[in-house]
């Protein structure tokens, strides 16, 4: 009889331990969930602002013929190979955002299961998506459009300028 009690102790004292763990991994998973999410809008916006600035740096040098003569071509080339360099980089960036992001959003949903949180944030935002047959990635899709328009575009512009170096 006493050691029964000793094993239902033990099981209590290791249940307790588990559930303050999960607490903490839930804590942990969503606060990086929150932050990852943040760090996708400002890095957007971020990039948004250096394709223009940079857009506007080419048409700026394009338009200057007289200033910059047989530099202009050259100049406008590495405008548009940087502009390329940073679109890629860009999307590799929130490549690597995505999966996080989905990394945890995944696990934030098997944890609120675990615990016995019925109706969980994250559980309920995927119910809502599949109720309402949202894409999940709807954001994700933008941002990856706009990236691989600006890279496109910073494609043509490297040949535009290599035309206007070799004719």
């Amino acid at each position: 009889m006493n050691e029964t009690k000793t094993n239902d102790s033990d099981e209590q004292k290791i249940a307790t331990s588990n559930n303050k763990i999960q607490c903490m991994e839930y804590q942990e998973c969503s606060s990086l969930n929150r932050f990852v999410t943040g760090v996708r809008y400002s890095f957007f916006a971020t990039h948004s602002t250096f394709f223009a600035i940079i857009l506007t740096a080419y048409r700026y040098v394009w338009l200057q013929q007289d200033n910059f003569a047989n530099m202009q071509p050259w100049l406008l080339f590495l405008i548009a190979f940087f502009g390329f360099s940073i679109a890629f980089l860009a999307l590799m960036v929130e490549t690597n955002n995505v999966r996080v992001l989905l990394k945890c959003q995944n696990r934030l949903v098997k944890l609120e299961k675990e615990m016995g949180i019925s109706n969980g944030v994250y559980s309920q935002l995927t119910r809502e998506a599949q109720e309402y047959n949202l894409l999940p990635g709807l954001q994700t899709l933008a941002v990856y459009i706009f990236s691989w328009s600006v890279i496109t575009i910073w494609l043509g512009l490297p040949a535009y300028s290599i035309n206007q170096l070799l004719f």
